[in-house]
């Protein structure tokens, strides 16, 4: 399935520019074509700059992911000139599905039958999903209401604006973006007799008395609320509702009400209102207490005498067993098993209506079937109890405990490939033509193969951090797409949460390969001195911290692997952190020449049969990697390998060191008093002065207040640099340096 639907180039734009396929679409998503713009607007979100943040994303082009139009959009589907695509946008935001992480998300898409594709939102907060419906503009809200009911039973609202089927998509930025290789299964649209079921609710009868005493407990509220209120009133009552809402609630302007009832929310049901209501100390009449004990009843029956059948249907009636289910007690959501993933439910209900299901066969009365109903949610919200839920590098699925001991859920796990006999060829090919020095090919195989089998055991082994860099276009990233799916396929950027951009590091806490590639790299010592920092502190501790947003903080130790892949450039190679005394036996640094790929990957499709290749030698790739045997003058008795680096790129890192640029800056400089004794604020102030040659290359050098000091100690510690301690001030804690330049 690879539709074609409309681009615009904003959401501005009255008209299409172009029109795109689906999977060129999701190639450019996963590229970095849009990826500055969309990284500058999730650093403006975290900076707090929102409306900046907006102005940049309505900004970025979109598409109409339901089809294409002919003209203008407006009306387009009412006028019929659109080419229904069979697509269905589904928006999940986090503004309106409060608790739920975008991993959580994405998996739901992801497992559906009736998805097409899924990536990250713009903002990063949320996801766009794409299902497959009939292609026919006239039942697109039909089917936009059947996908809102679908997902609601899995507790996730769709945005409302998804109805209108010419909704404009924001291009974004995923290198993850999923799409389905296959069919998707066509999601059916709602009939008109499910409609009027779903909205009547005629189980329950509620008459025009019971909504005004509802009514009149409830205080105005903000003006979404007060819309499903409405709503839900006039679903239930038609226009009968109206009087007695604008009695409560006058109206700010004529006509107001009757406006609002044909633009109502069609899906709100009386459920809402009876929410707000008894939130506000309202209490049915016994009338209505008795009829909602009958239809529980009802209910209770309909599962004792139709009880799942497990190999006929399975999947529209699910039943959830007592041991398959778990409560996050932070949250207060139930997480269900469901083959291998878990579903979050924010509500209870759809628990209890599992287990109901479950547990019907062994009774015969609809009472004691309530009951052990009732007993069995208790027992496993203490039993099933955890503080902690989601996805950990490196760890297989089920519980497990924290350093601290406390119960946490580890929701899903990296599948990778597994052992079995056979060839590599078009792997070998690739890695020999990336690493022709025969050193650094035999360094890659073994880090890597020390990095599945940690994987592979569920045991965090310490290893250094790998960089690959080499000219651009010259298959860094395949080599990184390779590594991936060896160690599961999960990766997470880990650059911003270490190197002091955000407090915040749950987004890389499930992706084994902790993944750098062709990040912009920072002259700021400081950030780069924070990245090697966090990065030591996450590999080689015996156990590290979590910080997740309004979640305590869990202890806990993934299985991660560090690499990063970078431009052989001297700009570029500012990403890795100094490789000082700390670091350098902690980083391997090797250089990738170009590879000659076997297939054309210019297009999509030969860049999917490339994977698909690669894919199928990954189990023989892994044998190898079981098996292989790294050298003894490559071993380390800690993290299993040493960090070796390439000699040529480990100069030209040094020599752009902060150090040696201040060296370079001060032989330019061609003072004639030396040698003799300097401070590090004096040789700064002689350096910046007005009448300096080197004053602009010393300002972009001395970014922090301790830089100049902070060089002049490294110069003082390497031989014939000309620069040694003379003195030092226990008193102010300051060095004196004797500056030699001239080697006499």
């Amino acid at each position: 399935m690879n539709p074609e639907i409309d681009y615009y180039t904003s959401a501005q734009a009255w008209s299409a520019s172009a029109t795109v396929s689906l999977t060129d679409l999701f190639a450019a998503i996963r590229s970095d074509e849009f990826a500055p713009r969309i990284l500058s607007i999730r650093q403006h979100l975290n900076d707090g700059l929102k409306l900046e943040a907006e102005n940049l994303k309505r900004a970025l082009p979109c598409v109409s992911l339901s089809g294409c139009v002919t003209g203008k959009r407006k009306n387009a589907a009412t006028e019929n000139r659109l080419a229904h695509s069979a697509l269905l946008q589904i928006d999940l935001d986090a503004k309106d599905n409060v608790g739920w992480t975008v991993e959580e998300m994405r998996n739901i898409i992801i497992n559906d039958p009736h998805s097409v594709g899924v990536f990250t939102s713009p903002s990063g907060n949320g996801v766009k999903g794409i299902i497959r419906i009939q292609p026919d503009p006239l039942t697109h809200k039909e089917s936009f209401l059947a996908a809102e009911e679908y997902f609601a039973k899995m507790s996730l609202t769709i945005d409302q604006s998804c109805k209108d089927p010419i909704r404009l998509c924001f291009v974004s930025y995923d290198p993850d973006a999923w799409l389905r290789d296959g069919e998707a299964q066509e999601m059916q649209p709602a009939s008109k007799t499910e409609q009027t079921m779903v909205l009547q609710d005629a189980a329950i009868e509620i008459t025009l008395d019971d909504l005004k005493d509802m009514i009149a407990v409830i205080p105005r509220q903000d003006y979404s609320e007060w819309v499903k209120i409405c709503s839900a009133a006039w679903n239930h009552f038609g226009e009968d509702a109206t009087a007695i809402l604008a009695n409560h609630w006058p109206e700010d302007r004529p006509g107001e009400y009757a406006e609002k009832f044909r633009d109502r929310l069609e899906r709100i049901t009386i459920g809402t209102l009876w929410h707000h209501a008894s939130n506000n100390g309202w209490k049915p009449s016994r009338t209505l207490k008795k009829a909602l004990n009958e239809k529980r009843e009802d209910k209770i029956t309909t599962a004792i005498s139709m009880p799942i059948d497990p190999v006929s249907d399975p999947a529209d009636r699910r039943a959830f067993p007592a041991e398959d289910i778990y409560y996050d007690t932070p949250s207060g959501k139930y997480l269900v098993k469901n083959n291998n993933h878990y579903t979050v439910y924010g509500k209870r209900s759809p628990v209890v209506t599992g287990l109901t299901r479950h547990l019907a066969p062994q009774f015969s009365k609809p009472a004691d079937l309530r009951d052990a109903v009732t007993e069995t949610i208790l027992n496993r919200e203490l039993d099933g109890s955890v503080e902690w839920y989601g996805a950990m590098a490196g760890h297989a699925r089920g519980l497990m405990k924290d350093h601290d001991g406390r119960q946490i859920l580890i929701t899903s796990e990296a599948l990778i490939p597994q052992p079995v006999a056979g060839q590599t060829s078009l792997i070998d090919d690739i890695i020999i033509q990336a690493f022709p020095d025969p050193q650094a090919l035999i360094v890659f195989i073994s880090w890597l193969s020390t990095r599945y089998l940690a994987v592979r055991s569920h045991e965090h082994v310490p290893a250094p951090m790998l960089v690959v860099a080499g000219e651009v276009n010259s298959g860094k990233s395949l080599l990184a797409w390779i590594v991936a799916q060896m160690l599961g396929g999960r990766t997470a950027n880990p650059h911003a949460a270490w190197s002091g951009g955000t407090l915040w590091n749950d987004n890389i806490v499930g992706a084994e390969l902790l993944l750098v590639d062709d990040c912009v790299g920072s002259t700021d010592i400081r950030s780069r001195r924070n990245f090697g920092a966090a990065f030591k502190e996450a590999m080689y501790p015996h156990i590290i911290e979590m910080r997740k947003r309004n979640v305590s903080a869990i202890s806990c130790r993934p299985v991660w692997s560090v690499m990063v892949c970078c431009n052989d450039t001297p700009e570029a190679m500012q990403i890795i952190p100094p490789v000082d005394n700390d670091l350098s036996d902690k980083i391997i640094i090797l250089h990738c020449a170009p590879v000659v790929m076997p297939i054309d990957t210019s297009s999509p499709d030969g860049r999917k049969r490339l994977q698909a290749d690669l894919r199928a030698e990954m189990p023989f790739f892994a044998n190898e990697l079981v098996n292989w045997q790294i050298p003894d003058d490559l071993k380390d008795s800690r993290s299993g390998i040493k960090a070796w680096r390439d000699p040529e790129l480990s100069d030209s890192l040094d020599v752009h060191s902060p150090a040696n640029r201040l060296l370079d800056l001060m032989v330019n400089s061609n003072w004639m008093d030396l040698p003799r004794e300097f401070t590090a604020l004096e040789v700064e102030s002689r350096l910046l002065s007005m009448d300096s040659a080197v004053r602009d290359q010393a300002r972009q050098l001395f970014t922090w207040s301790g830089a100049c000091g902070s060089a002049l100690a490294k110069l003082a510690k390497l031989p014939n640099s000309g620069v040694a301690v003379s003195s030092v001030d226990r008193t102010k804690k300051t060095n004196k340096y004797w500056i030699n330049l001239r080697g006499d």
